[in-house]
């Protein structure tokens, strides 16, 4: 299976992502993880996955997971990934509301993109404003995004 991870900048911040690409590695042995990526600001000294460039992202074939609303916006017309699976970690449209209802509506409820919720706040406010997520995973925990490849 192809698994990419699209993360715009990597820096200390969420270089929880990182271990969690790693661990999921270890977990998925014969699978090909790919971390699409453009700034690097943190060293993983033991990387257990490819990285090429988030320009490469448009023509991967596989399952992508992003983590924020911006990368959501510059991969929801991509025309490979079979499927795109958005981490909601904050409530965007309640921080931006300068953003009209069709904006959020674009990415929230893209026929090609599911939700995974972060915390029980943010799955239950996309219940009731978008669509259910498939998924509530908290601090990137392999396990549970690898129970979410299995249901696929």
């Amino acid at each position: 299976m192809n698994i990419g991870f699209y993360i715009l900048n990597i820096n200390n911040d969420n270089a929880q992502q990182l271990a969690c690409l790693n661990r999921l590695c270890e977990l998925r042995p014969y699978d090909n993880i790919v971390l699409f990526n453009s700034v690097f600001d943190h060293i993983d000294t033991d990387p257990k996955y490819y990285t090429l460039h988030i320009s490469q992202a448009k023509y991967f074939n596989g399952l992508l997971f992003i983590f924020d609303i911006k990368s959501a916006l510059l991969t929801k017309d991509f025309p490979s990934p079979k499927k795109q699976f958005l981490f909601v970690e904050t409530i965007d449209w309640n921080q931006e509301t300068r953003f009209p209802y069709k904006f959020w509506h674009n990415v929230y409820m893209a026929e090609n993109i599911e939700l995974i919720s972060t915390t029980k706040e943010t799955d239950e406010l996309c219940k009731i404003c978008w669509k259910d997520p498939i998924a509530n995973i908290e601090n990137y925990n392999p396990e549970e995004i690898n129970n979410v490849l299995q249901k696929l």
